[in-house]
């Protein structure tokens, strides 16, 4: 979908991203004054070298690489249908 394009790939991301444990998580969202939101886990790797995306299923959902890149002359064309 263009929603998941953009998500992905559009770098509209204002947010802070961390990797913490549940305990930290909590103490974070606790001492914060703003929300935090968990967006997924670290498991124990089981395929060398690869994310996987998963819908709410848990069904892998195919992508291409790529992100954004801050210092490119030239903005990503995202086409959004």
């Amino acid at each position: 979908p263009a929603v998941l394009k953009l998500a992905l790939y559009g770098g509209e991301d204002y947010e802070l991203l961390f990797t913490a444990t549940e305990a930290v998580i909590e103490l974070v969202k606790m001492n914060l004054n703003c929300p935090v939101t968990v967006i997924g886990d670290v498991v124990e790797e089981t395929i060398p070298n690869r994310v996987i995306l998963l819908d709410s299923r848990d069904n892998a959902i195919p992508y291409e690489k790529g992100g954004w890149e801050h210092f490119r002359d030239e903005s990503p064309k995202i086409e959004i249908a």
